[in-house]
């Protein structure tokens, strides 16, 4: 009794592995095929990597972004080859039930991961169309200064008082940038006023000829113009526009130092007052104790 279940279990394992062995050779081409066409895949993953690597170094300055890329199209290209395998394998099952766990995966990623991949896309517009390179001066979202760094997802600039301000990469894509190293050039808009009983065309005649005397103004961008505003409580207001050959917040500062030194300078001698603003108070007398009773 013993050996004849001995001899059915080693009939049925010789049989499966019969059957195995059949559906082996059977598959054996294909799965050859598949490893041949992983193998290939892979060598062309990898000369692609070292191909792109170069050409995109020359469309873009930024490491960075270019190893990301890289990256990218070397995995894409990894993953092509997985799927052609398959499906030599005969397993297009497989390959659908993948790509339809990519798709649910990837939609779900991009919910939970939104704002990281909208940075990371806004860092990419930022790298390859460059509103702005290192040690620009730049404005935006109220914050100005010198730009310190610039990746994917972040931008760090240096502000005026020398505190470093990181940035994500869309909020300097969806807010209005200011970039003044672009122009190269800066205009200092300085309100002043007079008081009533002065000549305008005299504090015009004095104020031009003074500002064109400054080392710092620079003609050749724009003239000088003089804008009178408004009747003031106590003073005619007036816009002073100038243009400065500079840029830089120091440059900016410091031309509006001048102009205010010289103008008052000028003012003085030529009898121009700049009024102080005027108050009028008035007092309620006080009445006596017997009144109030």
């Amino acid at each position: 009794m013993f050996l004849s279940l001995i001899s059915e279990a080693y009939k049925i394992i010789v049989k499966e592995l019969n059957l195995w062995f059949e559906v082996f050779v059977k598959f054996l081409p294909n799965f050859l095929l598949a490893l041949l066409a992983m193998f290939v895949f892979h060598q062309l993953a990898k000369f692609a990597k070292k191909i792109s690597l170069r050409v995109f170094a020359k469309f873009s300055d930024s490491s960075t972004i270019n190893s990301v890329l890289v990256q990218l199209l070397f995995i894409t290209i990894e993953l092509v080859g997985v799927f052609v395998a398959l499906n030599v394998l005969d397993l297009s099952k497989a390959v659908t039930s993948l790509l339809a766990g990519a798709g649910v995966v990837g939609l779900a990623l991009s919910f939970a991961f939104q704002d990281l991949a909208t940075n990371f896309i806004s860092g990419f517009f930022i790298v390859t169309q460059k509103p702005f390179v290192l040690g620009d001066l730049i404005k935006t979202n109220d914050y100005q200064g010198h730009v310190k760094e610039i990746n994917l997802r972040t931008v760090m600039i240096e502000d005026l008082d020398g505190q470093d301000i990181i940035l994500p990469s869309k909020m300097i894509i969806q807010n209005p940038l200011t970039n003044y190293s672009l122009v190269r050039k800066r205009r200092i808009n300085l309100t002043i006023g007079v008081d009533y009983g002065s000549d305008l065309g005299k504090v015009k005649e004095v104020t031009v000829k003074t500002i064109k005397q400054l080392s710092v103004v620079d003609t050749s961008k724009g003239g000088i113009i003089i804008d009178f505003n408004e009747f003031g409580g106590s003073s005619i207001t007036f816009t002073l526009r100038f243009w400065i050959g500079r840029s830089e917040e120091s440059d900016h500062n410091n031309a509006i130092a001048q102009a205010i030194m010289a103008i008052t300078e000028a003012y003085r001698k030529n009898d121009i007052n700049i009024p102080f603003p005027i108050r009028t108070l008035h007092m309620k007398p006080k009445q006596s104790d017997e009144k109030n009773n």
